[in-house]
């Protein structure tokens, strides 16, 4: 149930970026594709350093699982997508990691239901 989020002040190839993240978060953190959602807003207002002309993007991850060496690997891979989908500099960019531990699952619905509706035993 991943989902990020990606806001960047850059124009680029959105289903590319797009495709580019699900597969990372599916190889990283082997998390089913068809579980994996992600969007990318574009071209957007967003200033980085007070700079608000030159590339700059804010990624927000929630799911489940994280461990240091996920995010620093997501972290990487990202960077990665971004700087090749969009040209953001790796200085130009934050990652924000959001963990739902078992005690958020009411938090998240799927399929008419919550997590923790679907999965009480956890």
């Amino acid at each position: 149930m991943p989902f990020v989020n990606v806001q960047t002040n850059a124009c680029g190839d959105q289903k590319q970026v797009l495709s580019n993240i699900t597969q990372a978060v599916h190889e990283i953190k082997g998390d089913p594709v068809a579980m994996i959602s992600s969007s990318v807003e574009s071209n957007v207002p967003l200033s980085f350093g007070g700079d608000s002309d030159s590339p700059a993007a804010i990624i927000r991850v929630h799911s489940t699982g994280f461990t240091e060496e996920l995010t620093a690997a997501l972290t990487s891979s990202f960077t990665k997508i971004l700087g090749e989908g969009f040209g953001v500099p790796p200085e130009r960019m934050y990652v924000f990691f959001r963990e739902i531990t078992p005690d958020d699952r009411y938090l998240v619905g799927w399929n008419g239901k919550t997590f923790k509706e679907l999965r009480p035993e956890l």
